[in-house]
């Protein structure tokens, strides 16, 4: 049994850790017997200021909606960037393509003497031996130049045909001499586009494909 303490000799000692606060109390009766008694109590300041870490972990509706406007606003712009991109990588294709043919009608001028005629936007052949052959667009381009050929002669296994689909070019012949070709560029800006000053040539009416209407074109040197 403990005697009452008396109240100038108690020592009682606090302090905190974590969310509990632990008191030390020092009783020393009146016999000089001492006894130790240990309390765990909480710390309600301690024990406020965890609960407001733990809600402040979740995320409110404002920060969301912020966080997902954000995402939004990137998205447009990577889509935006990226269908750019495709496009000037189509149009480089159509330019590369025309020089292509170009090149190959080089060399049926020089095998030939002149450059093939024209049947509905498509390079047709005019060689002696062969003045009705119209060749399709991505097929191979060869005539029968002489009638005593016994086979045909090819000038390019497979003329190009667009990025995207089939009669994206047009062949135009005016004269032995002189042709055009033509296409449509997605880049209205191009400086390159006859509409905007960037060709020497002149691209002819009525030229179109289902991309819309021909507004880049290159003719023979």
């Amino acid at each position: 049994m403990h005697l009452p303490n008396h109240k100038g000799i108690s020592n009682k000692q606090s302090f905190s850790a974590n969310k509990y606060q632990y008191q030390i109390s020092n009783f020393k009766s009146l016999f000089g017997i001492g006894n130790w008694k240990l309390e765990i109590v909480e710390d309600p300041e301690r024990s406020r200021r965890g609960n407001y870490q733990k809600l402040r972990k979740a995320f409110t509706l404002i920060e969301l909606l912020i966080v997902i406007s954000i995402i939004g606003i990137l998205i447009a712009a990577a889509s935006a960037s990226y269908l750019k991109a495709q496009q000037k990588g189509r149009d480089g294709r159509r330019k590369s393509d025309l020089k292509s043919v170009q090149q190959t009608l080089e060399l049926y001028f020089q095998t030939v003497g002149k450059y093939p005629t024209t049947s509905g936007g498509k390079i047709q052949c005019n060689t002696p031996a062969d003045a009705t052959t119209t060749i399709d667009w991505g097929t191979e381009f060869k005539c029968k130049v002489q009638t005593t050929d016994a086979d045909t002669t090819s000038f390019i296994q497979q003329l190009p045909k667009g990025p995207v689909q089939s009669g994206e070019y047009w062949y135009n012949n005016t004269s032995l001499n002189k042709y055009t070709i033509s296409t449509y560029i997605e880049n209205s800006k191009d400086p390159e586009l006859s509409t905007n000053g960037g060709s020497n040539c002149v691209v002819p009416g009525g030229t179109s494909n289902p991309l819309g209407t021909n507004n880049f074109c290159v003719q023979n040197p």
